[in-house]
């Protein structure tokens, strides 16, 4: 009888074994625990950014507040990712104040990049189903370009509400709707193209960013967005339960980048925030019927400033914002510009 050794078999399968188990917790490693490491570092980075944004976007407040010449530096670290300055999001508000000729109205065409490309072009749309047919005859425009100091007149509104302005609508726009024939204010629309400093990290998944913009810090990933440190907004619905008006108060940042480039990996930056100007725009004028805004710019930071409104009890359809009365609103508005210098 012949006896087999089968030992040498056994060790063979055995290395076998061992190098297959090998391979699959390196597999497991590479495929589930190196991806996890990395979102681990996005993590942080992230986190490490939007308390460090919370600290500047402080500072941009307080200058902004702070009158002529006010200053303060701040410094943002990192070891990765990417910082510059970019075009935020505009801002329309619109309203009919109290007068004796109110103007019941809408605005569309301040999409610009959207729909068209035309920044000279926007509609006015008159709501009130009594207005004759001929209505624009009866009213003029003044707009006012509030970084340039420039102005003109548009008289009569063109015909259906349709104005072509010589000078883009871009940067900070008033534009006053007047009763041509006594000059009296029936609607005023406000425009705010923000810039914003903001700091990203691209991943495999997405970008994910954050960014001051507005007197607000905004974070937003591939999967979700917010308002993370809030603007200076004040509002109170009075009239639920008082006789007294409403109150809105609204602080419009922007921020005026100064020679900047964009910057990326590691480093420490220094910001310096200076302010350029600051000024009431308006002093608690009395709007009796609603209040107006609509948000233009990058979708999913446009919808976190929705929710925020939202939350802050403005209604919501879409990124269109009216605040519905039920008695008049006192509105106040401050516009203020930072110089932005990084180092």
């Amino acid at each position: 009888m012949r006896v087999t050794n089968n030992y040498g078999v056994s060790e063979v399968v055995s290395l076998i074994l061992i190098v297959m188990i090998a391979t699959t917790s390196i597999g497991i490693v590479v495929f589930w625990g190196v991806p996890m490491m990395e979102s681990r570092k996005v993590f942080v980075r992230v986190d490490s950014a939007l308390k460090q944004f919370e600290d500047l976007n402080d500072v941009i407040k307080r200058v902004s507040s702070g009158g002529a010449n006010t200053s303060e530096q701040i410094d943002f670290v990192t070891d990765a990712g990417q910082i510059g300055f970019g075009v935020g999001e505009r801002f329309v508000l619109y309203y009919s104040p109290r007068a004796t000729h109110i103007f019941n109205f809408d605005v569309s065409g301040f999409d610009y990049g959207e729909d068209d490309y035309d920044e000279n072009k926007f509609t006015i749309i008159n709501n009130n189903k009594f207005a004759p047919l001929n209505w624009w005859e009866n009213y003029i425009l003044h707009i006012y370009f509030l970084d340039t100091h420039l102005s003109e007149i548009v008289d009569p509104i063109p015909i259906d509400g349709i104005v072509t302005s010589s000078s883009p609508i871009t940067g900070a726009v008033r534009i006053d709707i007047l009763y041509k024939t006594t000059d009296e204010l029936c609607g005023r629309i406000w425009v705010f193209d923000t810039t914003c400093i903001s700091y990203d990290v691209l991943t495999p998944e997405g970008t994910y960013s954050v960014i001051a913009e507005n007197g607000a810090v905004v974070y937003a990933s591939p999967y979700s967005s917010r308002v993370y440190n809030t603007p200076s907004l004040y509002y109170k619905n009075n009239s639920l339960s008082t006789n007294e008006n409403s109150l809105l108060v609204m602080h419009i940042t922007n921020l005026k980048s100064q020679g900047y480039r964009s910057v990326s990996g590691l480093g420490r930056y220094n910001f310096l925030i200076k302010s350029n100007s600051s000024s009431i725009q308006e002093n608690r004028i009395t709007i009796p019927n609603s209040f107006n805004m609509t948000i233009y710019g990058q979708e999913n930071i446009v919808d976190a400033w929705v929710r925020y409104y939202k939350d802050e009890d403005f209604w919501l359809t879409d990124n269109f914002l009216p605040i519905y009365l039920e008695g008049p609103l006192d509105f106040t508005l401050v516009y203020s510009v930072c110089d932005v210098w990084v180092g």
